[in-house]
Order: structure tokens, then C-alpha cells, then sequence
């Protein structure tokens, strides 16, 4: 049955309390079935080996033993090192090299003068160990957070609870908001402090780059820069930085002292989650293109925390219950935009928790966290999947490394391709890269096959990449030598 028929009666058997057969398998699944409790703040997906990293507050993760961090390879799941000893909340790629940002001060032995850690592929080092931060509010006794990091303009940037107090006269100071320069830490807003602030205990607080420019949610800030129209004044709502005056700028107008709750990038546009409705971008959502902010439907008549991507259609998470005309009901907190309306993921159970904070996707499968508590029978806690368990037969765990081979190895004019599938997976792919990279041929696997053959009698003598790729992810690969 089309896919699309399928969304469509699962709704309506939703609705109406109807049950659909193709619909059994639309559910919410516990991360921890023994009702352990993890917390997934972070997701990162590695664009150049296909690995997608998620950081939290775990020390096992789909039954594999993690501290805070670990990482699906497209076939399994793998702790990083030794993990840290305290959440993770944002990771990225910083000049190559992964980083890691959070709560902890050590992984292993190896101990961090703040909660920031880049990754060797073996350890997590620090950046440098002189530079110490604190909470702002020291010498109470709360844990220093950093909560997103990113790179922009060839920097690091830091946001979060932290705090530095140098020598005198300090000019290097900086409170929540930091930049590094592979040398030393700056304050990425002058003068720190006033100038830019993270609500108590906001972990949302977050970073994203955007036509070249750094935009910020969760913060508020002063705008202190002398060529800009808004000088003197408060800013709220979606924030973007300015580098060459080192403050901040609002950018719209209306936002009623509050911040933007979210930011995400999809499509060319910047998708901004809200605390309260806007009378003019929207119901607790908007889209901005850099120029302007348009409503996205009919919004939603609560908060939205956290966007993702789903089965090529842009998901908000939040507090919602529905649209913003009571319309449409969204009883998991989670809806999907096809364009031209928000829509409930079909699921056999509602969700008794309030809120979901944050999302993320690998492969088919839905990854949230928030107060989740029961859908239906199933404990979830606080973290969960849609509509694959991590626990059951399910396709992200069913291809392999050793699933796949081709033969004969040097060849000249074809290769055989030998691979074992269950019958129900489809849409595997197998492409053909020379060694910078670049895809030279892109064949579709069959389904089911034992042996495929390829012709490669357009390839020049020389050494290939062949790649076995399955939705997005990068499940094996094997170098080829065409020798005519």
C-alpha cells in the first residue's frame, strides 16, 4: 500500500479510535526497557564518515556500555573512548577534529579545566590547560555547562554557564558566551556579561550558522554596537552575532521580552521555535529566510522546544497538545510539516508525559527526549524512538560489515557484488568513488539478490572506493583496483 495512503488511515484510525492493521507497528519504544533513566541532549551526524554521534546522560545506551557519548556506525552501536564522567550536551567538528562540550571534567584520567574535549580518534584531549571556568554564580556550588558549541569564521564559539576571571585587568574575561582562537579564550561579546545572558539552567541554549551569519536561541542580550540602528537597547527573540562590533543584534521586532526557544536549519530557511505566539510570525513557530519571517500553517497552541527532519518533511517537538486554531490535535507532542499542514505521527498510544524537549533522526528511526513517562504499556522515561525499538529486529541493526563483498578484485571490465538482505529491506545503494571522493557510478541493489554484476568497463586503471549506503548511512567499504 502507498506509504501516503497508509499516513493517512493511520491518522484517522488515530482519531477516530479505529484500528489499522498497516498502523501496528507506529509506536513509541523505551531507550531503556529496564526503565533505566537516560537523557539525550545532543545529536551530531558526521557528513564525512556517516556516523551519527548522540551525547546525554547514560552510561549504557541500546544495551551497549557508554558514558555520555556514543556513536551509530550505520550497523552498530560504539562507545567513543572512555566517554566522560558528566553529561555531554553539544558535539560538532571543529577544524576536523570532533568536540565535545558539556557538564564533565575528566574522561578516563585525563582531566579538563572546563567542560569542553576534542577527540583524537583513540582519546578526548583538551583544548588547552590553563584556562579554568566556573559557573557564574561561584562560589555556589554548581556545576560550569557548556551547552552548544560551534564553528564559525574559522573559531570556536562557546555557549553556556561558564565563567573566566583572568589576571588584571581582564581583559580576557569572558561569562557564557566565549570564543576560541587556537590560542587563547575571548569574550565573543564586549563587554561580557551584560551584554549577553542565558536563563538559569537553560540547556536549550543554542548556536546555529546561517548565510554566513551566527544565530543564537535561549540567550538574551544588549545590543552595545555603535553602527547598529538598535544601539542602546535590549534584544529578544531570534539573535544574530556581530563580530565586527562583538555584540549582538535583534533580528525582527515584537517578541515581548522572550527568546527564541529554537533554531533549525532546513530547506535555506532558519525554522525558530517560540515561548509565546507572535501576532505576526506565527503560532509559536516561524520560518525566516534571512529577509523576512513567514507563519508555518497554523502554528501550534503551545511551545515549541526543537526541530528535526523526518522522512524529508521538517518535525517540531514541544509542549503542544494541537494547532493553533484547535484544529488538529497533536496528543505525542510531535508533528511533521508535508507543506501545507502540520501532522500527527500515526502511534497506537498517546503519551502521558507533558513535554518533549528535544529530537533527532538516524536512519528511519526518531529519537526524543523529554518528559515522555507512558505510552500505553511502555515505560519510556525520559527518552524514546519512533517507530523502530532499539531492542527489537529491526533494520538498524540487521546490515553489516560482513554482509557485503565484490569480486574479482583487481578486474577490468565487471565485478560481481555478493550480499546477504532479508527480503522486506530495500533501498541499499552502491556507488563507485575515485579517491578524492568524488561519485563516478550509483547502482541500486537489488532486493534479495546473492550475486549482481557491475560494469565498470568506463573506469580508467586505478584505485576506487566502492560504498554500500543505506538510508544516508555508509554500511561498508572496499577499495578496487581496474587494471585493463
Amino acid at each position: 500500500m502507498n506509504e501516503s495512503i497508509i499516513k493517512y488511515l493511520c491518522c484517522l484510525g488515530f482519531l477516530f479510535g479505529i484500528s489499522i492493521p498497516d498502523c501496528s507497528s507506529q509506536e513509541f519504544y523505551p531507550i531503556a526497557p529496564n526503565q533505566d533513566t537516560i537523557r539525550i541532549y545532543s545529536f551530531y551526524k558526521d557528513t564525512i564518515t556517516n556516523e551519527t554521534f548522540i551525547g546525554g546522560d547514560f552510561h549504557e545506551f541500546a544495551g551497549v556500555s557508554a558514558n555520555n557519548i556514543i556513536k551509530w556506525t550505520g550497523s552498530q552501536w560504539m562507545a567513543v573512548g572512555d566517554g566522560f564522567n558528566k553529561p555531554v550536551h553539544a558535539i560538532t567538528k571543529y577544524k576536523g577534529s570532533l568536540v565535545a562540550a558539556g557538564e564533565f571534567d575528566s574522561s578516563g584520567t585525563t582531566k579538563f579545566l572546563m567542560p569542553l574535549a576534542k577527540w583524537d580518534g583513540v582519546n578526548w584531549n583538551y583544548f588547552d590547560n590553563t584556562t579554568q571556568v566556573v559557573h557564574p554564580f561561584w562560589p555556589n556550588p554548581w556545576t560550569p555547562a557548556i551547552y552548544d558549541v560551534e564553528e564559525f569564521e574559522n573559531k570556536l564559539f562557546v555557549l553556556g554557564e561558564i565563567r573566566y576571571i583572568g589576571p588584571f585587568p581582564g581583559t580576557n574575561n569572558f561569562e557564557d558566551f566565549a570564543v576560541w582562537n587556537d590560542t587563547i579564550w575571548k569574550p565573543a561579546v564586549l563587554p561580557s556579561g551584560p551584554a549577553l545572558g542565558i536563563a538559569l539552567g537553560n540547556t536549550l541554549a543554542d548556536m546555529i550558522v546561517f548565510q554566513n551569519d551566527l544565530y543564537l536561541s535561549n540567550v538574551y542580550g544588549y545590543d552595545y554596537c555603535s553602527l547598529s540602528p538598535q544601539q542602546g537597547s535590549n534584544v529578544f527573540g531570534l539573535i544574530r552575532y556581530n563580530s565586527a562590533c562583538l555584540s549582538v543584534e535583534q533580528i525582527g521586532t515584537g517578541w515581548l521580552n522572550t527568546s527564541a526557544a529554537s533554531v533549525y536549519l532546513h530547506n535555506n530557511s532558519l525554522y525558530v521555535g517560540m515561548y509565546i505566539p507572535h501576532p505576526q510570525y506565527g503560532n509559536f513557530a516561524t520560518r525566516y529566510d534571512g529577509v523576512n519571517f513567514y507563519p508555518i500553517g497554523n502554528g501550534f497552541n503551545d511551545r515549541v522546544y526543537n526541530f528535526t527532519e523526518y522522512n524529508g518533511e521538517i518535525c517540531a517537538v514541544g509542549r503542544f497538545t494541537g494547532d493553533g486554531t484547535t484544529t488538529h490535535s497533536y496528543p505525542n507532542h510531535i508533528a511533521s510539516w508535508d507543506g501545507t499542514s502540520w501532522n500527527a505521527l500515526p502511534a497506537s498510544c498517546s503519551m502521558t508525559g507533558a513535554v518533549v524537549f528535544r529530537a533527532g533522526v538516524i536512519d528511519s528511526t526518531i529519537f526524543i527526549d523529554g518528559g515522555l513517562f507512558y505510552c500505553g504499556s511502555n515505560y519510556l522515561s525520559l527518552a524514546a524512538t519512533y517507530p523502530h525499538s532499539l531492542t527489537g529486529n529491526n533494520d538498524l541493526t540487521d546490515l553489516t560489515e560482513n554482509h557485503f563483498s565484490i569480486f574479482p578484485n583487481p578486474a577490468s571490465d565487471k565485478i560481481t557484488l555478493t550480499c546477504i538482505i532479508r527480503s522486506n529491506i530495500t533501498g541499499v545503494k552502491m556507488h563507485i568513488s575515485d579517491l578524492s571522493g568524488r561519485i563516478i557510478s550509483l547502482h541500486q541493489i537489488q532486493e534479495s539478490f546473492n550475486n549482481q554484476e557491475i560494469d565498470i568497463s568506463h573506469l580508467s586503471n586505478g584505485s576506487y572506493i566502492v560504498n554500500f549506503e543505506y538510508k544516508g548511512s555508509i554500511l561498508a567499504s572496499r577499495k578496487l583496483m581496474v587494471v585493463k
